[in-house]
């Protein structure tokens, strides 16, 4: 093949340093890891499978798909509703734009309502031990496979590799157009080993409510952990349900779904032991200010009213009368929210509360339980 010819192709190398430049120029957070994701993605293999066929070249049909991609991802739509996939506590979820994309601060919910639940303990969440997820170490593990094909690519004799984004692409040089604007994606937040609320009782049969399960993250994450907890899951979007009940039949874990606002969709005849939210908490004057990531959300599931709270207040009020005694509440809450959201807590007749960090040190999630007053009885 001819020199002229060559320059023409467009191989796996090419196509991801050019599309990390532009990535780069649009003020894309994480512009090598989003390429990676994408292509890989687009060419069904893996980002160390990208790193190991460097010099394949793209058809044409993988060509346009991909540029497709990249236009939808410099306009702001983000990575996970583009492949329609979401890793949470390790397992994979099927993800749309009627879902709020699962977070890995989230995960600290899941983990303190495990806690709480008792029963086998996993071996991610040992007491006294910092919170080490399965996903996370397999992230870890595919971003050191990578960096070794990377090492592995460079030591081949006459293949050139620069990681380093060349900061004035060519436009005319490219795979795709490139004019869109774009913003910077949500920092990846880690989390922090936290103290536990004390467990139920061995043996007592356990009814957990999700609240605003969205794509069902939290709920299958617990049920897929104590397989034997009655887990109910409600949200208002009867498209998030869809996406949520797709990937309980893709996990194949049983879940009991019910559409309505809050805890009203709860029978009145079921007193659950803990209820588990992760609830709009976004002020509505700040919505607009978000990056372009986060305002491709359901603004459902992001907008908490004037103080970000207003979700929050009517949710502890119904859970003070819907939980059992000994039952526990824990909310997931956004920056600075933490002592209005213990207030609510404790005027609402629950002890023990308590807010816990996540590894940014933010107070990411306020937990307590609901007293057994002298003229409560447990139905």
């Amino acid at each position: 093949m001819s020199t002229e010819a060559l320059q023409d192709v467009w191989t796996v190398r090419r196509v991801l340093l050019w599309t990390q430049q532009w990535f780069a120029k649009a003020g894309l957070g994480s512009p090598r890891l989003d390429a990676e994701v994408l292509l890989a993605h687009c060419l069904g293999t893996s980002r160390v499978g990208l790193y190991t066929s460097f010099e394949q070249p793209l058809s044409e049909s993988e060509l346009a798909q991909f540029r497709a991609l990249i236009k939808r991802r410099l306009a702001g739509e983000p990575v996970a509703y583009l492949t329609g996939q979401r890793e949470f506590y390790s397992l994979p979820l099927h993800v749309t734009p009627a879902v709020l994309i699962p977070r890995p601060e989230t995960e600290l919910l899941v983990e303190e309502a495990l806690r709480f639940l008792g029963g086998s303990q996993d071996a991610r969440a040992k007491a006294g031990e910092p919170v080490e997820r399965a996903a996370a170490e397999a992230e870890i593990a595919e971003e050191e496979a990578v960096e070794e094909a990377v090492a592995q690519t460079q030591a081949v004799p006459g293949v050139a590799l620069t990681v380093v984004y060349d900061p004035e692409p060519s436009a005319a040089d490219s795979p795709a157009d490139s004019s869109t604007d774009s913003s910077a994606a949500p920092p990846v937040v880690t989390l922090a080993a936290a103290s536990s609320p004390d467990s139920l009782p061995a043996g007592v049969s356990k009814t957990v409510i999700d609240i605003g399960t969205g794509s069902g993250a939290i709920a299958l994450a617990i049920k897929h952990e104590r397989p034997s907890v009655r887990v109910i899951a409600i949200d208002l979007s009867p498209d998030a349900l869809a996406v949520a009940r797709h990937n309980a039949t893709t996990l194949g874990l049983t879940i009991e779904f019910r559409e309505g606002d809050l805890l009203t969709a709860l029978p009145e005849d079921i007193a659950p032991d803990l209820v588990l939210a992760n609830l709009p908490y976004i002020p509505t004057a700040e919505i607009a200010g978000l990056s372009k990531d986060v305002q491709s959300e359901p603004r459902l599931a992001l907008d908490g009213g004037a103080d970000g709270l207003a979700i929050v207040k009517r949710l502890v009020a119904m859970a003070a009368q819907r939980l059992r005694p000994g039952g526990a509440i824990l909310l997931e809450i956004g920056a600075g929210q933490a002592g209005a959201t213990e207030q609510l807590l404790r005027q609402a007749g629950f002890s023990g509360v308590h807010s816990l960090r996540d590894y940014a040190g933010i107070e990411r999630l306020v937990s307590g339980r609901l007293a057994a007053p002298a003229n409560r009885r447990s139905p």
